[in-house]
């Protein structure tokens, strides 16, 4: 994304849609932007390539938590 990395979309994205869950994939990750994107509000942090199954499984459960906290 030029100009811009994953952790300013999701700072972004928090700030005009802080409800929203966001699974971030990277192909450049480091334990360091992993811990940052989930102390920013993402949902968790899959590497690319990633599992279709584990991506999958993943918006489920973001699902699952939009439901269980009412904000379908």
């Amino acid at each position: 994304m030029p100009g811009m990395d994953g952790i300013e979309v999701l700072k972004r994205i928090k700030e005009s849609h802080f409800q929203a869950e966001v699974i971030m994939l990277t192909g450049h990750a480091s334990v360091e932007s992993g811990i940052e994107g989930m102390r920013l509000g993402a949902f968790d942090y899959l590497m690319k390539p990633c599992d279709i199954n584990d991506l999958t499984i993943k918006i489920q459960d973001a699902y699952q938590r939009k439901l269980a906290l009412g904000e379908n």
